[in-house]
């Protein structure tokens, strides 16, 4: 840990934590402003700077772990219960996305007929056809939200690289035979 007293300004910090064994515990300016221009948190488990006041313009948080900020201390800190944060490098944690069958800190997965747009987990689709939407697996998507041929928000559309609608009424997508064309 990097310890700082004193009165005075401190600025331009750079600090990149490489090692998961290395912690950047605590960073302080005690009766001083602290300023903290960058620094990537996403590798160790706990990161927290204080100072007084205390400002961080690039504060990188691990996988599980969201942004918190006071006029007296910024850190990165883990997830609430019913809150996930998917990515290495993130800053905000977000409330899980219902409905979920499994949702903690840093993975969440939704059920069949559901979708979740993963760039922006505020958004669940329900889906008019429950087979085009198999559920979905958060970060691994070891599932995909869409089966196979469908895409789009609530998985409504065919994939016209590769599938055709089936039938007007109940979106529904087949794939398109193969041609020979030689």
């Amino acid at each position: 840990a990097l310890f700082l007293r004193g009165a005075g300004y401190l600025r331009s910090v750079k600090v990149t934590a490489l090692r998961a064994d290395f912690s950047v515990s605590n960073i302080l300016a005690v009766n001083a402003p602290l300023e903290v221009n960058s620094a990537d948190c996403s590798q160790v488990e706990m990161c927290r700077f204080k100072g007084s006041p205390v400002k961080a313009s690039q504060l990188r948080c691990r996988r599980g772990s969201g942004l918190e900020e006071t006029p007296e201390h910024v850190a990165c800190r883990s997830c609430d219960a019913g809150a996930v944060q998917l990515w290495d490098g993130g800053t905000s944690c977000r409330p899980c996305p219902k409905p979920w069958e499994l949702c903690n800190t840093t993975h969440f997965k939704v059920p069949e007929g559901f979708m979740v747009s993963p760039s922006n987990l505020s958004k669940t689709f329900f889906c008019r056809n429950a087979k085009a939407c198999q559920g979905g697996d958060m970060p691994a998507m070891s599932t995909p939200m869409c089966a196979d041929g469908y895409v789009g928000d609530g998985c409504v559309s065919c994939n016209q690289a590769t599938h055709a609608t089936a039938d007007n009424s109940v979106v529904s997508c087949v794939k398109c035979a193969a041609s020979d064309d030689k």
